[in-house]
């Protein structure tokens, strides 16, 4: 298998769970990676589960906030997406979307051959391929460009790193681009070098604004995570995926509650979760969000409350 065919690690038509092998994280419960799949009208939204488990201590990831107040605001189902010892669970994933013709994918996980030491879980992680050819894939999109949705998109070939789908244009928002190679290369995550900024070089490298449209993909503007945070709505279909709107389902209920330090503009995250809240829930949109792993609903709860539950 060459490194191409290994990077792309995510492809598949499967019927049912495949098991793969996956490295554990400090703290996590080795797993098998996964594959889930949904039928959305003309579309078939397929999960990669690069990882899913136990990763955090609530207090640690809610800046003091215990673990019996988590576990009230969490929705039902799933055990609230908290573990047996009482941390937080966190999936790491990949989104293959079909239509006839036509075969995307959205974020890009952690990657392959990637050097991430401060992430000892994600460094030189490889994944067995699943089943299409990196020709077969047409777009890749991401919804911000932080290291755990760009990594797959470019692999290692003869000592540099070219983008790892050959006929594949990848799309990015325009705000997070201009911000993140703005950075100084001695502060910014390595992630953009090796996995962001070899797309530019190549020419391959496709800039969003809000409402624009690729491939059946409209783009909404969310900032707060990352200054240009997309959401794609998939169109002729109630389906986002929300990319890191939200990490937990804990925050449908208490959109206010940061994400320990991931977040750009933390001032902001409560305002701008509740504002695309409201347009989800009257939507009632199915929503796949990077690192929680399975889709959910919005519901509005009460006056202006929300809170979420798991599609089935």
């Amino acid at each position: 298998m060459n490194t191409v065919t290994a990077a792309l690690a995510t492809l598949a038509v499967l019927t049912a769970t495949v098991a793969l092998p996956q490295v554990a994280g400090p703290g996590r419960t080795p797993l098998l990676l996964s594959v889930r799949q949904h039928t959305h009208g003309p579309c078939k939204v397929t999960q990669i589960v690069e990882s899913d488990g136990p990763f955090v201590d609530p207090a640690v990831f809610y800046a003091g906030i215990g673990l019996d107040e988590v576990r009230k605001a969490c929705p039902p189902g799933a055990a609230g997406h908290i573990a047996d010892d009482g941390k937080l669970v966190f999936a790491t994933q990949i989104f293959l979307v079909q239509r006839p013709g036509l075969n995307v994918l959205i974020d890009m996980g952690s990657g392959n051959d990637k050097e991430r030491p401060e992430q000892p879980w994600w460094h030189h992680q490889k994944l067995a391929s699943l089943g299409l050819t990196p020709d077969d894939v047409h777009f890749v999109f991401f919804t911000h460009l932080h290291d755990d949705h760009v990594g797959f998109a470019t692999t290692l070939r003869n000592g540099r790193w070219v983008p790892a789908f050959p006929k594949a244009r990848y799309v990015a928002s325009k705000i997070d681009w201009d911000y993140f190679a703005s950075l100084p290369k001695a502060t910014r995550h390595p992630s953009f070098d090796d996995s962001v900024l070899p797309l530019a070089n190549a020419g391959v490298l496709d800039l969003v604004r809000d409402g624009e449209r690729r491939a059946g993909l409209r783009a909404h503007l969310s900032p707060a995570h990352t200054p240009g945070l997309v959401l794609y709505e998939l169109e002729g279909t109630n389906v986002w995926f929300v990319g890191d709107l939200l990490h937990h389902p804990a925050q449908f209920v208490r959109p206010e509650w940061k994400s320990a330090s991931y977040d750009f503009d933390p001032a902001a995250v409560g305002a701008e979760r509740r504002k695309q809240y409201g347009r989800l829930a009257d939507a009632n949109a199915v929503l796949y969000a990077a690192h929680i792993g399975q889709p959910y609903r919005v519901l509005r709860e009460g006056e202006s409350g929300f809170t979420g539950r798991i599609c089935r």
